[in-house]
């Protein structure tokens, strides 16, 4: 399966998704799959396509705690909330929400389905990223608190269970947004 990052120069794809006409199909009903605490979601399809979304979410529960940065240990970055002095340039680690991912991602599924009558499979992370940062390596991206790692195996898990019915070839579309300037 190929692995596609959604940058600047998919944009024009989109833009030609958005300008279909969405009242000539009639959509399926779609039925979610969640995660523990509905930390993570899971819309399984019937399109070759998968779509994630890694950082859209916004739930901030107190009982996990915000990721800050990681203890530069050994030449190596050890992200924890109990390794000790933490390191804010070598092991620094993104918490800004991107702008508008699960919504991006929820407006593709849609008009992939309009154009195709088929709906992508769908992932979708509704933990803030200072709690979760489902694409990242999973000591960074839940420093191993305990509800941020079943949430991060229940992301992975629900790709693979997507990518479990692909047949064939398919995409996977890592969705992103934009929160820098740059």
């Amino acid at each position: 399966m190929m692995r596609v990052h959604f940058k600047a120069g998919a944009y024009f794809l989109v833009c030609c998704i958005l300008a279909v006409d969405s009242a000539s199909v009639k959509k399926r009903s779609v039925t979610s799959q969640f995660g523990t605490n509905n930390y993570v979601e899971y819309q399984p399809g019937t399109l070759n396509v998968i779509l994630s979304a890694p950082h859209g979410g916004s739930l901030k529960p107190g009982t996990i705690a915000n990721r800050d940065a990681g203890c530069y240990i050994g030449g190596n970055c050890v992200y924890s909330h109990t390794c000790g002095t933490k390191d804010f340039t070598e092991c620094e680690v993104k918490t800004l929400r991107d702008s508008y991912t699960k919504e991006l991602t929820i407006l593709v599924a849609d008009k992939l389905e309009t154009l195709t009558g088929d709906r992508p499979h769908m992932i979708v992370n509704h933990l803030h990223r200072s709690k979760l940062d489902a694409n990242r390596e999973i000591n960074e991206a839940t420093f191993s608190v305990t509800e941020a790692v079943t949430a991060y195996d229940e992301y992975t898990d629900f790709i693979g269970d997507a990518k479990a019915t692909i047949t064939g070839q398919g995409i996977f579309i890592d969705m992103h947004g934009q929160i820098h300037s740059e």
